[in-house]
């Protein structure tokens, strides 16, 4: 489970076998050490938290007491711990995609930031239905829908609700795009054909979820 409350991506996995724990600089196991704010630091390793421990990490990345860029949270319990970290938020559920056309793939511009088409649900939809529909709405191209890349769970506050977005994302190829065109309505300025020289500078101004899945999408579709 990646979630990303403002900077820092929470990733809740199976427990860490040794040689993988060797690359934090930082594990923490709160079976015998208790929680505390000055120990995090970058990306760290926390072992076996209870949801007293989880709850109170979570409030600190909302209220930006701290900002990190990765902690893992290795537990027995994951799935209870997944329950009880969704059982804090509203959950909204959402697609998008990375298309592909040769070697290159499209990025939107949206509110300064350069981002990845996609958007929520509607009734009577599932995942890639949901990711198919907001890509073409959102570029106006005609894309044929491929393989899912990646979840991530996004953390956002609309003034009256916590809100983790699930966005679950597809591999896609473009098939048409005569159409391209930004939707304005959407707060999109632009969409764009970047190559993987492009894509590197646009990550520098982007978020972190969407450095994540783009990513992901590069290491599971390298563009040859």
């Amino acid at each position: 489970m990646h979630i990303f409350i403002h900077k820092t991506h929470l990733y809740v996995s199976k427990p860490a076998k040794l040689d993988a724990e060797e690359t934090y600089p930082m594990i923490i196991d709160l079976k015998f050490t208790p929680f505390k704010q000055s120990l995090l630091s970058e990306n760290c390793l926390l072992k076996n938290p209870s949801q007293n421990n989880i709850g109170e990490l979570i409030e600190l990345l909302i209220s930006e007491k701290i900002e990190l860029k990765n902690i893992n949270i290795s537990a027995e319990n994951r799935d209870e711990l997944k329950k009880f970290i969704k059982s804090k938020f509203h959950i909204i559920s959402a697609g998008g995609g990375v298309v592909q056309k040769n070697k290159k793939i499209l990025l939107i511009y949206r509110l300064d930031k350069w981002d990845l088409p996609k958007g929520k649900m509607e009734l009577g939809e599932d995942f890639p239905t949901t990711a198919h529909r907001e890509v073409e709405e959102e570029t106006g191209i005609k894309v044929q829908l491929g393989e899912r890349i990646t979840s991530t769970w996004h953390y956002y506050n609309n003034g009256k609700f916590r809100h983790l977005k699930q966005t679950k994302w597809f591999r896609m190829t473009c098939l048409d795009d005569a159409e391209l065109k930004p939707q304005t309505e959407e707060n999109i300025e632009q969409a764009k054909w970047m190559n993987e020289k492009n894509v590197k500078e646009a990550l520098k101004n982007t978020y972190s979820s969407i450095q994540h899945v783009i990513k992901k999408f590069q290491s599971k579709f390298p563009i040859k």
